[in-house]
């Protein structure tokens, strides 16, 4: 530690020639995307779902306007939710969209 302290300046150093130089050498995202296609979530995971909800949700009607807020909380816990985890959902929804910095958004 007391090596890092005194040589602190170079150690800025090379570290800032190290990230100047990964960013220079890196390759675009735009060549990554040509060359490797683009990177997709796979199914079944939380965002995965949460994207088609928000498509069924957010689909417009007949008349042309939207059917709903496309706006959709996802919970999630390790081995799965629990019955009390499932009915305690629609609380901690209801908190969270009357919440004073969700109602700054909208």
């Amino acid at each position: 530690m007391r090596t890092i302290l005194k040589f602190r300046w170079l150690v800025i150093a090379v570290w800032l020639i190290a990230t100047v130089g990964l960013m220079v050498t890196a390759p675009g995202m735009q060549d990554l995307v040509r060359t490797k296609g683009q990177i997709n979530v796979p199914d079944g995971y939380s965002s995965t779902v949460a994207r088609e909800l928000e498509k069924a949700i957010g689909e417009n009607d007949s008349s042309g306007t939207s059917s709903g807020m496309p706006t959709v909380l996802v919970f999630h816990k390790d081995g799965g939710l629990s019955a009390e985890d499932l009915a305690d959902a629609p609380h901690k929804a209801f908190r969270i969209l009357t919440s004073s910095c969700f109602q700054s958004i909208l």
